[in-house]
């Protein structure tokens, strides 16, 4: 087990995956599934020391609990998981990771080593490494032309 992560949330809508998820993590992690935005909002504290959060839910998307937890102070890594292509949309959302689905037992696993490692590192590095992580993301989907980068995009 991580030395810095112990406690895993999977907040994902589609039970069965999110159940296979935490059957996945449950070796190394103790894991605590959710299947909404409302209910992740609720149990988040400071036990939590990672997130993997679906994108997309009913009610409150992942984003807008992503938003939420920030503003009330949560810094703990977060990988968001979708089958949303990354788009300009990403850059404020202040995840630590993003992986496109279908994602696999080993992608899931080295998501979750991933995210031990940002939560050692200082807030203002972690920062940077988001905004690399947003653009390597991006990368893949945007050409260096595109007309519809947001003011303040740097190419």
């Amino acid at each position: 087990m991580s030395d810095t992560i112990e406690r895993v949330l999977v907040v994902e809508d589609e039970r069965g995956l999110a159940d296979n998820y935490a059957e996945i993590l449950d070796r190394e992690y103790t894991v605590e599934t959710v299947y909404d935005g409302e209910t992740a909002l609720s149990v988040v504290d400071e036990t939590v020391d990672a997130i993997l959060l679906d994108r997309r839910m009913p009610g409150l998307s992942g984003g807008e609990v992503l938003s939420r937890l920030r503003d009330r102070g949560y810094d703990g890594p977060v990988t968001m998981l979708t089958a949303v292509k990354p788009d300009w949309d990403i850059v404020e959302m202040g995840f630590d990771d993003y992986l496109l689905k279908p994602i696999g037992m080993t992608e899931l696993t080295e998501a979750v080593e991933r995210l031990a490692g940002f939560a050692t590192v200082d807030w203002t590095v972690r920062q940077h490494v988001r905004q690399t992580g947003t653009q390597a993301a991006l990368g893949g989907q945007k050409g260096q032309n595109d007309d519809d980068r947001p003011d303040g995009v740097q190419r």
